[in-house]
Protein backbone atom coordinates (compact mmCIF):
# COMPACT_ATOMS: atom_id res chain seq x y z
CA UNK A 1 0.00 0.00 0.00
CA UNK A 2 1.12 3.53 -1.00
CA UNK A 3 -0.38 6.99 -0.63
CA UNK A 4 0.91 10.05 -1.34
CA UNK A 5 -0.93 13.58 0.17
CA UNK A 6 -1.23 16.27 -2.13
CA UNK A 7 -1.50 17.22 -5.52
CA UNK A 8 -2.34 15.27 -8.71
CA UNK A 9 1.40 14.78 -11.23
CA UNK A 10 0.65 16.95 -14.33
CA UNK A 11 -2.70 18.61 -12.52
CA UNK A 12 -0.23 22.15 -13.25
CA UNK A 13 1.49 24.64 -11.63
CA UNK A 14 0.74 25.00 -7.41
CA UNK A 15 -1.97 27.93 -6.93
CA UNK A 16 0.78 29.15 -4.18
CA UNK A 17 4.04 29.22 -5.97
CA UNK A 18 7.71 29.52 -3.88
CA UNK A 19 8.89 32.63 -4.03
CA UNK A 20 12.90 33.23 -3.22
CA UNK A 21 14.45 36.94 -3.34
CA UNK A 22 18.10 37.32 -2.50
CA UNK A 23 20.60 39.65 -3.59
CA UNK A 24 18.22 41.18 -6.14
CA UNK A 25 17.19 38.77 -7.83
CA UNK A 26 13.75 37.08 -7.31
CA UNK A 27 13.22 33.53 -7.94
CA UNK A 28 9.57 31.68 -8.24
CA UNK A 29 9.16 28.27 -8.42
CA UNK A 30 5.92 27.62 -9.72
CA UNK A 31 6.09 23.47 -10.00
CA UNK A 32 8.97 20.75 -8.60
CA UNK A 33 8.81 17.53 -10.16
CA UNK A 34 10.79 14.46 -9.15
CA UNK A 35 11.35 10.92 -9.55
CA UNK A 36 11.27 8.42 -6.32
CA UNK A 37 11.89 5.15 -7.31
CA UNK A 38 13.09 2.80 -4.27
CA UNK A 39 12.33 2.96 -0.64
CA UNK A 40 14.03 -0.04 1.45
CA UNK A 41 13.62 -0.61 5.53
CA UNK A 42 16.79 -2.48 6.74
CA UNK A 43 15.53 -4.89 10.02
CA UNK A 44 17.64 -4.20 13.45
CA UNK A 45 20.21 -6.80 13.08
CA UNK A 46 19.98 -7.37 8.96
CA UNK A 47 23.35 -8.72 7.81
CA UNK A 48 24.71 -9.42 4.31
CA UNK A 49 22.89 -12.27 3.81
CA UNK A 50 20.16 -9.85 3.48
CA UNK A 51 21.31 -8.98 0.22
CA UNK A 52 22.15 -11.41 -2.14
CA UNK A 53 22.99 -14.33 0.48
CA UNK A 54 20.85 -17.49 1.14
CA UNK A 55 18.01 -15.44 3.06
CA UNK A 56 17.49 -13.32 0.05
CA UNK A 57 14.08 -12.66 0.10
CA UNK A 58 12.94 -14.26 3.00
CA UNK A 59 10.59 -11.99 4.67
CA UNK A 60 11.28 -13.15 8.35
CA UNK A 61 14.98 -12.31 7.62
CA UNK A 62 14.50 -9.29 5.27
CA UNK A 63 12.37 -6.18 5.09
CA UNK A 64 12.73 -4.66 1.64
CA UNK A 65 10.14 -2.13 0.52
CA UNK A 66 10.36 -1.17 -3.59
CA UNK A 67 8.08 1.41 -4.76
CA UNK A 68 8.10 3.07 -8.16
CA UNK A 69 9.38 5.06 -10.43
CA UNK A 70 6.71 7.40 -9.05
CA UNK A 71 6.30 11.23 -9.64
CA UNK A 72 5.89 13.27 -7.11
CA UNK A 73 4.89 16.49 -7.44
CA UNK A 74 6.25 18.77 -4.62
CA UNK A 75 4.11 21.26 -2.71
CA UNK A 76 4.93 24.76 -2.61
CA UNK A 77 4.16 28.25 -1.10
CA UNK A 78 5.95 27.38 2.17
CA UNK A 79 5.13 23.66 2.18
CA UNK A 80 7.96 21.24 1.56
CA UNK A 81 7.34 17.81 2.75
CA UNK A 82 5.57 14.74 1.59
CA UNK A 83 4.22 11.89 3.08
CA UNK A 84 4.63 7.95 1.64
CA UNK A 85 2.29 5.29 3.75
CA UNK A 86 3.91 1.90 3.02
CA UNK A 87 2.65 -1.13 4.77
CA UNK A 88 5.65 -3.75 6.02
CA UNK A 89 5.68 -6.46 8.33
CA UNK A 90 5.78 -6.04 11.73
CA UNK A 91 9.24 -5.33 13.45
CA UNK A 92 12.38 -2.97 13.81
CA UNK A 93 14.05 -1.14 11.26
CA UNK A 94 17.03 1.06 11.95
CA UNK A 95 17.74 2.03 8.84
CA UNK A 96 16.26 3.69 5.53
CA UNK A 97 17.33 4.37 1.97
CA UNK A 98 15.69 6.00 -1.18
CA UNK A 99 16.52 6.79 -4.42
CA UNK A 100 16.00 9.97 -6.70
CA UNK A 101 16.76 8.76 -10.01
CA UNK A 102 15.87 8.73 -13.58
CA UNK A 103 14.20 6.43 -15.22
CA UNK A 104 16.01 3.56 -16.88
CA UNK A 105 15.11 2.39 -20.44
CA UNK A 106 16.26 -1.53 -19.79
CA UNK A 107 13.31 -1.81 -17.02
CA UNK A 108 9.83 -2.80 -17.53
CA UNK A 109 8.62 -0.52 -14.39
CA UNK A 110 10.18 2.26 -15.66
CA UNK A 111 9.36 1.52 -19.29
CA UNK A 112 6.19 2.12 -18.55
CA UNK A 113 6.37 5.20 -16.28
CA UNK A 114 8.24 6.96 -19.58
CA UNK A 115 5.46 5.89 -22.04
CA UNK A 116 3.19 7.81 -18.90
CA UNK A 117 5.32 10.86 -18.26
CA UNK A 118 7.51 10.68 -22.47
CA UNK A 119 8.98 13.94 -20.89
CA UNK A 120 10.97 12.12 -18.05
CA UNK A 121 13.12 10.37 -20.52
CA UNK A 122 16.69 10.51 -18.81
CA UNK A 123 14.90 13.37 -16.46
CA UNK A 124 14.75 13.06 -12.61
CA UNK A 125 13.77 16.54 -11.71
CA UNK A 126 11.90 19.40 -13.19
CA UNK A 127 11.23 22.67 -12.57
CA UNK A 128 9.34 25.16 -13.91
CA UNK A 129 9.04 29.21 -12.98
CA UNK A 130 10.75 32.43 -13.48
CA UNK A 131 14.11 33.92 -13.08
CA UNK A 132 13.92 37.86 -12.65
CA UNK A 133 10.56 37.46 -14.87
CA UNK A 134 11.79 35.13 -17.48
CA UNK A 135 10.20 31.68 -17.60
CA UNK A 136 12.74 28.29 -17.68
CA UNK A 137 12.19 25.01 -17.17
CA UNK A 138 14.92 23.19 -15.20
CA UNK A 139 15.70 19.63 -15.58
CA UNK A 140 18.18 17.17 -14.76
CA UNK A 141 19.89 13.65 -14.68
CA UNK A 142 20.71 13.29 -10.83
CA UNK A 143 20.77 10.06 -9.62
CA UNK A 144 20.84 10.40 -5.52
CA UNK A 145 20.75 7.88 -2.90
CA UNK A 146 19.55 8.20 0.54
CA UNK A 147 20.77 6.23 3.62
CA UNK A 148 19.74 6.99 7.17
CA UNK A 149 20.33 5.36 10.55
CA UNK A 150 16.72 5.50 12.57
CA UNK A 151 17.25 6.46 15.83
CA UNK A 152 15.74 5.35 17.99
CA UNK A 153 14.31 2.00 15.58
CA UNK A 154 11.47 2.28 13.95
CA UNK A 155 8.84 -0.74 15.40
CA UNK A 156 6.13 -1.20 13.02
CA UNK A 157 3.29 -3.13 15.62
CA UNK A 158 1.28 -5.85 13.18
CA UNK A 159 -1.64 -4.47 11.19
CA UNK A 160 0.18 -0.91 11.12
CA UNK A 161 2.32 1.28 8.24
CA UNK A 162 5.49 2.97 7.92
CA UNK A 163 5.00 6.21 7.00
CA UNK A 164 8.07 7.93 5.77
CA UNK A 165 8.15 11.82 5.31
CA UNK A 166 10.53 13.93 2.57
CA UNK A 167 11.59 16.24 3.63
CA UNK A 168 12.76 18.70 0.12
CA UNK A 169 14.48 22.29 0.74
CA UNK A 170 13.80 23.37 -2.92
CA UNK A 171 14.61 27.14 -1.59
CA UNK A 172 18.39 26.09 -1.43
CA UNK A 173 18.38 24.30 -5.11
CA UNK A 174 19.51 27.83 -6.91
CA UNK A 175 21.64 29.05 -3.96
CA UNK A 176 25.29 30.42 -5.01
CA UNK A 177 28.09 29.00 -3.27
CA UNK A 178 28.34 30.95 0.15
CA UNK A 179 24.75 31.40 -0.18
CA UNK A 180 24.84 35.18 -0.64
CA UNK A 181 23.07 35.31 -4.25
CA UNK A 182 20.83 32.81 -6.97
CA UNK A 183 22.08 31.42 -9.87
CA UNK A 184 19.81 31.03 -13.18
CA UNK A 185 18.56 28.01 -13.06
CA UNK A 186 19.21 28.01 -17.12
CA UNK A 187 23.04 28.01 -15.60
CA UNK A 188 22.47 24.34 -13.99
CA UNK A 189 21.58 22.51 -17.37
CA UNK A 190 23.06 19.95 -18.23
CA UNK A 191 26.69 21.23 -19.51
CA UNK A 192 26.39 24.65 -18.10
CA UNK A 193 28.41 26.28 -15.91
CA UNK A 194 26.21 25.71 -12.45
CA UNK A 195 24.96 22.26 -13.23
CA UNK A 196 27.10 20.75 -10.41
CA UNK A 197 26.82 23.00 -7.65
CA UNK A 198 22.92 22.93 -8.14
CA UNK A 199 23.04 19.46 -8.25
CA UNK A 200 25.07 19.03 -4.97
CA UNK A 201 22.68 21.64 -3.43
CA UNK A 202 19.96 19.35 -4.18
CA UNK A 203 21.55 15.84 -2.87
CA UNK A 204 21.98 18.15 0.84
CA UNK A 205 18.42 19.10 0.61
CA UNK A 206 17.09 15.53 0.81
CA UNK A 207 16.24 13.96 4.12
CA UNK A 208 13.56 12.07 5.55
CA UNK A 209 11.96 10.87 8.54
CA UNK A 210 10.15 7.83 9.85
CA UNK A 211 7.60 6.93 12.33
CA UNK A 212 4.98 4.23 13.22
CA UNK A 213 1.64 5.27 12.05
CA UNK A 214 -0.35 3.67 14.38
CA UNK A 215 -2.77 1.05 14.47
CA UNK A 216 -4.84 0.72 10.80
Amino acid sequence: MLSVAGRTPGAGPAAAPETITLGGDVLVLEQVELVLREIELERVGEDDSCRGGENEGDDDACEEVELGPLLIDLPLGGGTMRRLQVAVEAGAYEEVEFEVHKPDDDEAKDLAFLAAHPDFDHVSIRVRGTFNGVPFVFVTDLNAEQEMDLSPPLMVAAGASAELTLIVDVRTWFLAAGGSRLVNPLTALKGQPNERLVKENIKRSIDAECEDDGDD
